[in-house]
């Protein structure tokens, strides 16, 4: 016992540097491949982002139709919300949107409306 004390022997000390060394080399590998990879694929990355489909949101088209008609759309200020939707100001109009429909308060009821509607309404 006395032996072990003078030396300052620590149980699991080299269970926990076998640990650390193979956790390095791991992580050194994954980085040396990893970097390896993105120098092979970077010419090649270009061309698949180009082609890749994108997928555009309801919220997206929205978006760009508020734009193209020059209609403010933005998020209603101090996150408000119906029924755990965001509001949103298209206009002069409160909507949110649900499952690819737009909802807007009409005479203190939300109705959906269609996209040509909403134009009309924003102004």
């Amino acid at each position: 016992m006395n032996h072990a004390v003078a030396r300052a022997f620590q149980p699991g000390i080299r269970e926990n540097m076998a640990y650390f060394t193979s956790t390095e080399r791991r992580k050194t590998a994954e980085t040396s491949s990893a970097s390896n990879q993105r120098a092979n694929t970077r010419g090649t990355s270009l061309m698949n982002a180009m082609s890749a489909p994108t997928t555009v949101s309801f919220k997206d088209v929205i978006e760009k139709m508020a734009e193209e008609n020059g209609i403010l759309f933005m998020p209603v200020p101090g996150q408000r919300r119906y029924e755990g939707k965001a509001l949103y100001n298209f206009g002069a109009a409160t909507i949110y949107l649900d499952r690819g429909v737009v909802f807007v308060v009409k005479h203190g009821q939300w109705t959906p409306v269609s996209l040509d509607e909403l134009k009309r309404l924003a102004d």
